[in-house]
């Protein structure tokens, strides 16, 4: 990445190729070959040490001599932040009592009939492995999201309340 060195502002070295379509950089971008036009290649300052009870995060760019700097801050973490495993844990639970619901052992029984040559069967894993993608979806954008702000993360009680039910084909489908 690179930044204007008057205002900071970040472009990606295709952006910075693009605005200069007349000029032939070589493949690697220095200062030598931006900072003429303006630009710097952007450094990352030393990661400090993360204080107890305190998360990292990337912080503004700065200019520290004349080089395009990114720093770093510090925010309060959570106070219960969700461990993962938790979800996994809390995520098969309802999977297994969703596939139960219809005298399936667990979601991997039920997922287990998607090739069945009964077509009761085959429809129902197949809105079992529905439910299930959905679920696990919601958990991975969920646990991302916590990665960015940890304080966005849900309960186990409110990821419960979230997790969708499996919608079973009726006879007649």
């Amino acid at each position: 990445m690179l930044a204007n060195l008057i205002t900071l502002q970040e472009v990606s070295e295709s952006d910075f190729r693009q605005m200069f379509p007349q000029t032939s950089f070589p493949e690697v971008l220095t200062d030598v070959v931006t900072v003429p036009h303006g630009y710097g290649v952007i450094t990352s300052a030393e990661i400090p040490q993360v204080p107890e009870g305190m998360v990292l995060h990337e912080g503004p760019i700065r200019l520290i001599g004349s080089k395009p700097v990114r720093t770093w801050q510090f925010k309060e973490a959570p106070i219960n932040p969700p461990a993962v495993q938790s979800y996994v844990e809390l995520i098969q639970k309802h999977l297994d009592k969703q596939a139960q619901l219809r005298s399936y052992d667990s979601i991997l029984s039920l997922c287990s009939y998607a090739s069945s040559s009964d077509r009761i069967f085959a429809a129902e894993a197949a809105a079992g492995i529905e439910c299930r993608d959905a679920c696990w979806r919601l958990s991975y954008d969920l646990l991302a999201q916590a990665e960015v702000d940890p304080t966005k993360a849900p309960t186990p009680e409110e990821l419960q309340a979230m997790l969708p039910a499996i919608k079973w084909p009726t006879m007649g489908e």
